[in-house]
């Protein structure tokens, strides 16, 4: 009996059994164990083969969900301190984010030359989505050029070390002017409910930590709802801050996004993002429409080779209590047609975590009554006074359906699929060819 010889994707993949089945006469059994390499959501061609014997390929959908975990992200990569007069010592800043679903620890920082050093106390511990700036020094005590690595523990178990290259130069003390070096304060900016006709005012402080005058040359928005209250054209000297007034003038109610752009002459940061939000609301109670999408539709997907699919947007509003009155779903042509039965889903989740975990859903049972456009369907009231709404629907899914219109503009992470009504994931996650924001949106009532 020659031996079973497996690929799939071009790796070899082990062979834990290879046989005839116990319950099935004339049938043959693999029991396979996959690498852990290979790429999740991919289609890759399976091979078998006996001897000089080798099977037509079939492809082999492989679907992985990552388990909780912290992962660690360091902005910049690298610092670098420029020259300094010898004597003197300059302070930048590194930050340290947890992009991952579980508190990241950082349990120890070592640095190879004395001549950087980084002051904090340990363990420092990062909740999801958030971050921690750290402070490296550089002391230029002779006239030649440093470099070190800052190394950098953590429990984020693909990324247990990570190292931070660190480059300086002292010069004579005669060498003249300095470095500027930008920190702000706050790193993002969020306004929060604001009152259409009104608005907000927030204060954005520029310091500078370096030995060089800092030149603010502009700061620039990328939505016009939020706007700079004075010019920019200024320069900060070593030690010294500045304050700038930043206004968000809501318009319309709802939740509006965008972005300053600060251009400076740091030279390790010449530009530098922050980003902005609000929600604009009128006084009083109103009926709002919460949506991921922006109206049009570029895409109608499916998730390959499934059965049925439960389709599911995480929607926020803009303040609470909040009811949600009905679910509004677009059908498009490629997907059910007139008279499909499907199950409509809506549940609460509070604290706005970006992983939903297993809602416990309300559900009734509709049939499509027409494609092309937005169908409303009224639903038990649901109130909360925090966190989210989790609408959505689950049907079967036809072969050659395309059951989901997605917009695929501005992509919010909002956006789940799952194929057994209990494990959800980020649609990027599950089919990256299917990413967008769904056409599924939430009508709610809001005081």
């Amino acid at each position: 009996r020659l031996p079973a010889t497996v690929t799939l994707g071009g790796q070899p993949v082990t062979v834990l059994y290879s046989g005839l089945s116990p319950f099935f006469i004339g049938l043959a059994q693999l029991n396979l164990q996959l690498p852990a390499a290979l790429p999740p959501g991919a289609k890759l061609p399976l091979l078998i083969r006996f001897g000089s014997a080798e099977s037509l390929p079939v492809q082999l959908p492989v679907f992985y969900e990552a388990p909780p975990a912290p992962a660690i992200q360091v902005s910049p990569a690298s610092l670098n301190f420029g020259s300094l007069a010898v004597g003197q010592t300059l302070q930048r800043s590194l930050s340290i984010s947890n992009t991952g679903t579980l508190p990241l620890t950082i349990t120890s920082l070592t640095i190879s030359n004395p001549r950087f050093t980084a002051a904090v106390a340990l363990p420092i511990t990062i909740a999801p989505g958030s971050l921690r700036e750290l402070f490296v020094s550089f002391q230029a005590t002779t006239a030649t050029s440093e470099t070190g690595t800052l190394n950098i523990a953590s429990n984020d178990p693909a990324s247990s070390l990570l190292s931070v290259s660190l480059t300086g130069a002292g010069t004579t003390p005669s060498t003249p002017g300095g470095i500027p070096v930008m920190q702000l304060g706050p790193t993002s900016l969020a306004f929060g409910d604001t009152p259409v006709g009104i608005g907000k005012e927030l204060q954005l402080t520029i310091r500078n930590l370096g030995n060089g005058a800092l030149q603010i040359n502009s700061i620039t928005s990328s939505q016009p709802l939020f706007r700079l209250t004075a010019t920019t054209n200024v320069v900060i000297a070593p030690g010294a801050q500045q304050v700038f007034l930043v206004r968000f003038d809501p318009t319309a109610a709802g939740f509006v996004s965008g972005a300053l752009a600060i251009s400076s002459n740091d030279p390790a940061r010449p530009s530098f993002t922050v980003p902005v939000t609000g929600t604009g609301f009128l006084p009083g109670a109103q009926t709002l429409v919460l949506q991921t999408d922006d109206g049009s539709f570029e895409r109608t997907v499916t998730i390959p080779d499934a059965t049925e699919v439960h389709w599911l947007n995480r929607l926020t509003p803009p303040r609470y209590p909040a009811t949600l009155k009905a679910i509004q779903i677009y059908f498009p042509g490629e997907g059910m047609v007139v008279g499909d039965a499907f199950t409509l889903l809506s549940a609460d989740h509070p604290g706005n975590a970006a992983n939903i975990g297993t809602p416990n859903f309300r559900t009734s049972t509709n049939r499509v009554p027409r494609t092309g456009d937005f169908v409303e369907f009224p639903v038990p009231e649901l109130t909360i006074n925090s966190g989210d709404f989790l609408v959505g629907f689950a049907a079967p899914i036809a072969p050659g359906q395309r059951p989901m219109a997605v917009d695929i503009s501005g992509y919010q992470s909002r956006s789940f699929a799952s194929l057994n009504g209990s494990v959800f994931q980020p649609i990027h996650l599950l089919s990256a060819v299917s990413q967008g924001n769904f056409a599924i949106r939430a009508v709610v009532d809001v005081k």
